[in-house]
């Protein structure tokens, strides 16, 4: 029981696609992985005009499409090849989500960028949005990637939960929460250099969040403020400063 309340307050998919990237104008290939357990997942594969891939773990809401208009920006401002999947429960992905499968997830993702020949294993950015971050960086503990880039990520759900549910923050629940997404302490062990990016106004996890998961992170780190931006905004506030400063982390530690 504790663990589908944890379900439906954490995930919140959505399993109808709303386009696919060649609607906007993109070239890609369906991508189906089978993970370890056994679960069948989609992805869109988006190649790039540059040889730099870029793993992409979404939030925790929706599904890959709903990161289309974000996904042309990153193609036209980054050029990466993009690997984007949907989580299991998500999209067109088989199952249901849950803190383990979501790692089993990106972890398929991360095997099928290393099978292919047409992508550069020494050129792998892991970019994770807000629960997507916990999930990259799980993730890079098990396999460095090049560098990392962290949007509107939490430290923890234990940390940020009681913001949303007082009720999580009795204490005996927090020790008892199924899910733990600890972000802080998986990206102590990272090697890779990381950049935080967090918006000054979020109100789903608040700046001294993004704070705390910049400061758990081993050198080289870069912090990047975006001024105005909440939670689900932050590229669209940034606008070409945004993109500006990605270009310039991955340029120094990716070439």
């Amino acid at each position: 029981m504790l663990e589908a309340l944890a379900r439906r307050f954490i995930y919140f998919p959505e399993i109808a696609l709303k386009g696919t990237p060649d609607h906007i104008g993109l070239d890609f290939e369906d991508v189906w992985l089978r993970t370890a357990d056994g679960v069948r997942v989609h992805a869109w594969f988006v190649p790039g005009h540059s040889d730099v891939t870029w793993l992409w773990c979404h939030g925790n809401g929706g599904n890959l499409s709903a990161r289309l208009d974000n996904l042309r920006q990153v193609h036209d401002q980054i050029g990466a090849n993009v690997l984007l999947l949907s989580y299991r429960g998500y999209g067109l992905s088989e199952g249901v989500p849950t803190e383990q499968g979501t790692y089993e997830d990106a972890r398929a993702a991360l095997r099928h960028l290393l099978e292919r020949p047409d992508i550069d294993r020494d050129r792998i950015v892991y970019f994770g949005r807000s629960l997507g971050g916990a999930v990259a960086t799980k993730v890079a503990t098990e396999h460095a990637p090049t560098a990392m880039v962290l949007e509107s990520a939490f430290p923890s759900i234990p940390r940020v939960a009681p913001l949303h549910a007082p009720w999580v923050g009795l204490p005996l629940l927090r020790r008892i929460i199924p899910y733990r997404y600890e972000t802080t302490t998986h990206l102590r062990s990272v090697t890779a250099p990381v950049l935080v990016i967090h918006g000054e106004m979020d109100d789903i996890v608040p700046l001294r969040f993004g704070r705390a998961v910049f400061e758990a992170a081993p050198e080289p780190k870069q912090w990047y403020e975006v001024k105005g931006a909440g939670h689900n905004d932050i590229e669209l506030i940034g606008a070409d400063a945004y993109y500006a400063t990605i270009n310039g982390f991955l340029g120094r530690h990716v070439g």
